[in-house]
């Protein structure tokens, strides 16, 4: 399959490209977002994986709008943030979100939880699909 890295820095994806560059890969493709678009195709996608940078998205409707039309039928969203219930999680209290927060944001673009990854230690992992 084809994987995309995407993101809003080129220089993160120049990163990326390099990490994946010594592993010899070719099924990348690179993607130069914008802070409202991933700028995937529609309905190009099985699974979009977020970790770390959803509570960084400064306008999350227009990020979750564009990711729902990006999914297949069927498709899936994990979701993975630092846990701000958590006094062990490594990050500033700014870099981390609450499992409530996590799901009011996301539920009404849409989305139903499928999955909860309830092994992570200091951070919430949530599987979402579309309703």
């Amino acid at each position: 399959g084809k994987v995309y890295a995407v993101d809003v820095q080129q220089s993160m994806l120049d990163r990326t490209k390099a990490a994946v560059d010594q592993h010899k890969l070719a099924n990348d493709e690179y993607v130069l977002a914008t802070e409202r678009s991933t700028r995937l195709p529609e309905r190009s996608v099985d699974l979009v994986f977020v970790a770390y940078p959803y509570h960084e998205f400064g306008d999350p409707e227009e990020m979750l709008t564009s990711i729902r039309r990006a999914l297949k039928p069927g498709g899936r969203v994990v979701i993975i943030e630092y846990a701000k219930e958590s006094k062990f999680a490594p990050a500033s209290p700014p870099h981390k979100m609450s499992f409530e927060e996590i799901r009011r944001e996301i539920e009404p673009m849409g989305f139903v939880i499928d999955q909860l990854f309830d092994f992570l230690p200091v951070q919430h992992g949530v599987v979402f699909t579309i309703k």
